[in-house]
């Protein structure tokens, strides 16, 4: 899989904020929010697949085994931190507990724990384990969705009409892949579910 990346777009309305930290230039005709001379251009350090992705090889391609190795150092981090609050906030460890991210993109935490609040609000505002958690939520649903192409891939090309039949559910663009991390003890294990 190949990811191409844009170095600057022209933007059609006038820009007011930008992140401190994303290197930019801004031209705007105040007169007019519709001018076509809105432009914004980000540093190549926020282009690079490393930032969307750590460490990869620079080459421009992105590797099923490079997302995996995203998703490796991301779940240890979420691990990490995930247990060090738990055990702060007298969390059981024993305790069956489900991480997901709502519409929103909050975190949500799925379990019987009279703490449940306050586990969530930690979570959400602990910016390192957000993002890691949305990395993680994100890739693990690309690797799920990548893995079923290629089955569908491999039985096309045995019988196209047989393929179609079984994974037309592939093509229902209503098809969510929903991310859960399952917590118990020490075992935290990522799942992503399909459903309409």
């Amino acid at each position: 899989m190949q990811i191409g990346s844009v170095t600057n777009f022209s933007a059609s309305s006038k820009i007011k904020n930008l992140s401190p930290n994303t290197s930019k230039s801004v031209s705007s005709d105040s007169s007019n929010i519709f001018s076509k001379t809105d432009k914004v251009e980000l540093s190549d350090k926020k282009l690079k697949l490393d930032s969307l992705m750590g460490d990869t090889n620079n080459d421009g391609v992105i590797s099923l085994d490079e997302i995996q190795g995203t998703i490796d150092s991301d779940l240890a981090c979420v691990k990490s931190i995930f247990s060090k609050v738990a055990s702060d906030l007298g969390i059981d460890p024993s305790s069956n507990i489900s991480l997901t991210r709502d519409y929103q993109g909050n975190i949500r935490v799925k379990g019987n724990l009279e703490n449940k609040d306050e586990l969530e609000q930690y979570l959400n505002e602990n910016q390192e384990f957000s993002q890691k958690f949305a990395r993680l939520s994100a890739n693990s649903s690309l690797v799920a969705a990548a893995k079923e192409g290629a089955k569908f891939q491999a039985a096309y090309a045995q019988n196209p009409v047989k393929a179609v039949a079984q994974y037309s559910y592939l093509f229902n663009n209503n098809r969510k892949w929903d991310f859960m991390l399952n917590i118990n003890n020490t075992e935290f294990l990522p799942e992503v579910k399909t459903g309409l």
